[in-house]
């Protein structure tokens, strides 16, 4: 993950939650976690890039930060659903933008992570097959049925906005009109 997205969707997520009192709370643990969980993650992809090149030929790559980073993927499946939610009771239109700015990057950073997590379960390696059932290791387990559920609550949640900017631009002609 950027780290530089990571700081900057926890800092605009606590910037919302200054004018949104209802769901403040919220945003602000949301924040906290989106920080820590993308601290773990760049931790668990830097030790798997800076892995031995002659080691991960010949044993594979690092199968246990492979592992962590799927974890974290999880954490980060959650943090994607919260936000997915608190954008629905978000009040004010703006924010409500921005929400949907951070989810959109959220989503964009956790599509690059899981190609990552790809492109180093298909990395050749002269062992890599015995050290993955050694450590108990299963390629590909991202459940996709999980995957297409978030990405339908995603859209879902990004077209709740689209659909109340269009009522708001209505109203606002309607009030030009009468005016």
């Amino acid at each position: 993950m950027d780290k530089k997205i990571v700081s900057g969707v926890a800092k605009n997520l606590k910037s919302v939650a200054f004018s949104e009192e209802e769901i403040a709370e919220d945003l602000e643990e949301l924040a906290d976690a989106q920080e820590e969980t993308g601290g773990k993650i760049n931790a668990s992809v830097e030790k798997i890039q800076e892995q031995n090149k002659t080691k991960a030929f010949l044993i594979g790559t690092d199968y246990k930060n492979l592992g962590q980073l799927r974890s974290e993927m999880v954490q980060n499946r959650n943090q994607i659903r919260q936000l997915t939610q608190l954008i629905g009771q978000t009040e004010n239109e703006e924010n409500r933008l921005i929400l949907q700015e951070q989810l959109e990057l959220m989503v964009q950073e956790r599509e690059q992570i899981n190609n990552f997590i790809t492109e180093s379960e298909e990395s050749f390696s002269l062992f890599g097959w015995a050290f993955r059932l050694i450590n108990g290791y299963e390629k590909g387990v991202v459940d996709e049925d999980e995957e297409a559920e978030l990405k339908a609550e995603v859209e879902e949640a990004l077209e709740e906005t689209e659909e109340n900017e269009g009522m708001e631009e209505m109203v606002e002609e309607n009030t030009e009109v009468v005016e």
